[in-house]
């Protein structure tokens, strides 16, 4: 729980608030204390409507009608409902307060449950349940973190109360539940019914049970493919709980146990039936609706709640043809004694989600027939990229001066230079390949000076979907051939991404995990043979057209499409030394020495008029492959061949020198490829506030000082990298020193000790130095844990890592925010070993921000939403203080122009380079 802060109610009628629980789309949770008229007190929750919600009338007619379903709900399966308020300045929903672990943390900390324990746990979430839906209510979202392990039993509630993503009146729409736990009709878009609570309940037993889902854990791609393709792995359960559960986890609802058969089964130990469904009935009104309508009373709920599901049509009028076309298909409930219509089936755009957070359970209500309108138009769902240019073509603008002719040496690092596309990972090899030797699907235009344009490359265009990203169609451009003269086809792009299922592929693997909606993507496909040339999804109907089916949306492709993984390669090309690449750009290999050096000459097979992204003017490169930075960067400050240039960057301990020796005008300087921040832990620093207090401590001008020196990196207040679209205008990155005083004031009397993990290496330990002295200056006291370098990445991706507090780095592999934002601080970023979400911010609502912008179809608008949700993470959860933006410094020789660091790459880019003779 989490302090009330300034603004925040104290009291609500006769509820006294004692703490923030969570907050959501519809508003803000809080721990509260009913203070009854005898002197006695209550622990409660309560629920305050959003302002933006509360001010629209029809708001608090679905507000009045979501707690009249809530209440209906048996009070020992369920938070039960106790008060509302609809009339007043600020709507308000009470329920009780239920203490205890939920099924998740009892098994995360414990293990699996065994015996009795395991029956007790099934036949309480089958009770809750039975409950659940005999009041006309479908969960939806049943988990084991919805599941409460009171001292009274199991409770099914929405785990913090407000913790789930809030759909009312339109606000947010998409599918409601947790993959994991998701049943198959879910992810199909089709109804959702109590079947889908049965399957809920199967695979929340099996977890129980066994530690670990039916399906396993993975994104929702993944978890798509397997909840609708496979069978469930139910591991060590036993009989008879394990047929129960089987039966629960069938791919079709109608072949599911209902609710009481599963009851029944577990508490007699006879099998269950299947479940019938029989028309609903319509309830009767029970009377008008009152301003403020209390609940604790059960004699009231009838008289004080009017609004009913309308009747569903009789088995005779359903079957009618007029009647079917104009009534949506509906499931029901089975009661005793009264049915209702729950949830709509085709006709989805009459119905309005709702959720009601108390009761932690969601339901969709269809309006009575005379209420329905005509459909909505169909959204939109043309994609459309940020920066974008869709009529470009070649040949590509001229640099102003530019001639062509001259060798140019290049120096770089032989291992971040690969050249085999599926093998090239690397940013100065990906850059050098793609701007060289190796064209992709599409690409970035760049000049250095007015940022950068997505284009087609080998494509006509940036791809074209309309259907929100799921379907991707490319045309290749005519005229495009490798330097022997052959014509590029789209087999050959298709052949280059099957290429890079293979073991021995290396380099990146978003385009393997979107087409088979799977982390594990070799399980489906492992590369092209001769029955199976195309991994799923990829087709090639002739040699012009390429076609990428994903089995969900992905609107961000055509950035990921300018990696090398959509490079060409003809299906007879074998990789050599001596043939590295299939050479589709402005250069071919002329001698290449294996990690010693490449020498590239004019490709007379490139078309300038084909191209619009190079142009190709020196005569020839020669790339020198030297391992140690310090050597290049002595080298290049000799300027002894003037016609060089630095890809690797300057070695961090000479860049003063290189300002001392005024040698700026040579420095090539631009945005490069970490973003670093100060991380907490926040499973074990669990408070947003003290997480926020303790960032004003920081100092990171004595850290970035602590390097040595502070031209390595620009200080940043955002959780983005400035390469990515959405980054914050006019970004403050003046020095700054923190404020320790305000931090000591925020932090109170608390006595605070932070355990620091860093790389015990010199520029690990004089970070931590730093770091130690500066919350010193709050009065906070840090330990100081140096881990072996090689394993400190590995040891704060452990979900039980024992600090608080480490260094994190990350490096968005394309443009977009889902990039970066997605894998920081998406829960689907944790895992027991290997996380990506270091700081282990587990915020349903972030999570639900993420899916709905990572599936938006105007990129530019997504952009927007991006920044807008980085800065809340960071003002509401505050996961991690933003630290710096690493700078990429290298230099140029005296002779050579056109050098820039480019925004996609963030290394020096090629494609602009000419020597001035």
């Amino acid at each position: 729980m989490q302090p009330l802060r300034d603004k925040d109610p104290r009291q609500l009628g006769r509820y006294r608030l004692t703490g923030r629980l969570g907050a959501g789309g519809m508003g803000i949770v809080y721990a509260g204390v009913a203070e009854e008229a005898d002197g006695r007190t209550r622990p409660v929750a309560v629920k305050v409507i959003h302002p933006h919600l509360a001010d629209a009338p029809e708001f608090r007619t679905r507000f009045r009608s979501e707690a009249t379903l809530a209440a209906r709900v048996a009070r020992f399966s369920t938070a039960a409902v106790l008060d509302v308020d609809v009339e007043g300045e600020q709507p308000y929903l009470v329920t009780e307060f239920v203490d205890g672990p939920t099924l998740q943390d009892v098994v995360e900390d414990q293990g699996p449950l065994h015996g009795g324990a395991l029956d007790a746990v099934a036949i309480g979430i089958a009770t809750a349940l039975v409950a659940i839906h005999e009041a006309g209510i479908v969960h939806r979202d049943l988990k084991p973190s919805n599941v409460i392990l009171s001292r009274f039993g199991p409770r099914v509630i929405d785990f913090g109360i407000a913790r789930a993503a809030d759909l009312v009146s339109g606000l947010t729409s998409g599918p409601i539940g947790s993959p994991p736990y998701m049943a198959p009709e879910q992810f199909r878009g089709a109804a959702v019914t109590p079947a889908t609570d049965v399957h809920a309940w199967g695979a929340a037993v099996c977890f129980a049970g066994s530690g670990v889902p039916p399906f396993g854990v993975g994104p929702p791609e993944v978890m798509l493919y397997r909840t609708l393709e496979r069978e469930p792995e139910l591991g060590e359960l036993d009989a008879p709980l394990r047929g129960l559960v089987a039966a629960a986890l069938r791919k079709e609802p109608g072949e599911r146990p209902g609710t009481q058969e599963l009851l029944a089964a577990l508490t007699l130990q006879r099998p269950g039936v299947l479940p019938s469904v029989p028309p609903p009935v319509r309830a009767a009104d029970d009377g008008a609706s009152r301003d403020t309508v209390h609940l604790n009373t059960p004699d009231r709920l009838t008289s004080e709640f009017a609004s009913l599901p309308p009747t569903a049509p009789s088995p005779s009028t359903a079957s009618s043809p007029s009647t079917a076309s104009s009534s949506p298909t509906a499931d029901v409930v089975p009661g005793a004694g009264r049915r209702r219509r729950v949830v709509v089936g085709t006709a989805a755009a009459a119905v309005v989600l709702a959720l009601v957070a108390g009761a932690g359970v969601i339901w969709a209500r269809w309006p009575d027939r005379e209420q329905q309108t005509a459909p909505p138009p169909k959204p939109d769902l043309t994609v459309k990229q940020y920066a974008a240019d869709d009529t470009a073509t070649g040949p590509a603008p001229a640099v102003p001066g530019a001639r062509p002719g001259g060798t140019v040496t290049v120096y770089a690092q032989a291992q971040y230079w690969e050249l085999d596309p599926v093998q090239n990972h690397y940013p100065d090899g990906m850059m050098g390949s793609s701007r060289l030797l190796a064209r992709t699907l599409t690409g970035y235009r760049e000049d250095g000076l007015h940022g950068v344009t997505l284009v087609g490359d080998l494509a006509t265009d940036t791809g074209r979907s309309t259907d929100g990203g799921r379907t991707w169609e490319f045309t290749l451009r005519p005229g495009v051939t490798y330097d022997n003269g052959d014509p590029v086809t789209a087999p050959d792009v298709a052949n280059g991404i099957a290429r890079s299922f293979s073991d021995r592929a290396t380099g990146f693997t978003y385009l393997q995990r979107w087409l088979t909606g799977r982390a594990d993507f070799r399980s489906v496909y492992t590369g092209p043979t001769p029955k199976a040339p195309y991994p799923p999804g990829v087709e090639a109907p002739d040699d012009r057209t390429l076609r990428l089916t994903f089995p969900t949306p992905h609107p961000d492709l055509p950035t990921v499409a300018a990696l090398p993984t959509t490079a060409a390669v003809p299906s007879d090309w074998r990789y050599s030394d001596a043939d590295p690449v299939p050479v589709t750009g402005p250069y071919r290999v002329v001698t290449h020495e294996l990690r010693k050096k490449l020498t590239l000459e004019r490709n007379p097979a490139w078309k300038p008029a084909t191209d619009p992204i190079r142009v190709a003017y020196p005569d020839r490169y020669d790339v020198r492959f030297l391992p140690d930075r310090s050597v290049v960067t002595n080298l290049m400050m000799s300027d002894d061949q003037p016609n060089s240039v630095q890809l690797s960057t300057l070695d961090p301990t000479q860049i003063e020198k290189v300002y001392d020796r005024r040698q700026t005008g040579r420095l090539v300087d631009g945005v490069g490829t970490g973003h670093r921040d100060l991380c907490f832990n926040s499973s074990r620093v669990k408070d947003p506030a003290r997480r926020r207090a303790l960032s004003l401590a920081f100092d990171p001008e004595a850290a970035l000082n602590s390097t040595g020196t502070n031209l390595v990196g620009d200080f940043t207040n955002s959780l983005l990298s400035p390469r990515l679209p959405g980054y914050p205008v006019n970004q403050d990155r003046t020095r700054r020193s923190g404020d320790p005083a305000r931090a000591r004031d925020l932090l109170g009397d608390a006595e605070v000790t932070l355990v620091y993990a860093f790389r015990d290496t010199p520029d690990g330990n004089q970070l931590a130095v730093a770091v130690k002295e500066a919350f010193a200056r709050a009065n906070v006291t840090v330990e100081l844990r140096p881990v072996i370098a090689e394993q400190f990445l590995a040891a704060v991706a452990r979900r039980s890592n024992p600090y608080d507090l480490y260094l994190c780095e990350y490096t968005p592999d394309y443009l977009d925010g889902s990039a970066m934002l997605g894998p920081l601080y998406s829960s689907q970023g944790i895992r027991a070993v290997g996380s990506t979400n270091v700081s282990y911010l587990n915020e349903p609502s972030v999570d639900a921000e993420l899916a709905r912008i990572a599936t938006m179809p105007d990129r530019a608008k997504a952009a927007t939403a991006y920044g807008a949700l980085s800065r809340r993470i960071l003002t509401e959860f505050a996961p991690a203080i933003p630290y710096f933006d690493q700078r990429r410094l290298a230099l140029r020789g005296s002779g050579v122009s056109g050098m820039f660091v480019s925004t996609f790459w963030a290394v020096p880019d090629l494609s602009r380079v000419w020597v001035r003779g």
